[in-house]
């Protein structure tokens, strides 16, 4: 049980989330109208076997390289953005 568990990370568990979530539209339309299950049946299916395929084939360590090197550029603009700002302050002050 717990080799399992311990197999789990952020990308994989949002991935099972989107599966029980296109499940859970499906059962809802099955449930409200059988019409419009029959009518959205293609789409569903289709979410639900692109997300069994991206849990199965996206790479984990590429996930979490992408979101270290998304956490870098956000720093990198947030402090280029604060040295503008104090750069700016600096100057205003400057001027009096």
């Amino acid at each position: 049980m717990f080799q399992l568990i311990n197999k789990e990370n952020l990308l994989s568990l949002q991935f099972k989330l989107a599966m029980v979530g296109h499940i859970a539209d499906a059962a809802h339309d099955l449930v409200v109208s059988p019409a419009t299950f029959e009518r959205d049946f293609d789409s569903h299916f289709k979410h639900l076997f692109q997300v069994q395929t991206n849990l199965s084939r996206r790479s984990y360590s590429k996930y979490e390289q992408s979101l270290v090197s998304s956490r870098a550029r956000g720093r990198a603009l947030m402090q280029a953005s604060q040295n503008l700002s104090s750069g700016a302050c600096d100057h205003e002050a400057s001027k009096e």
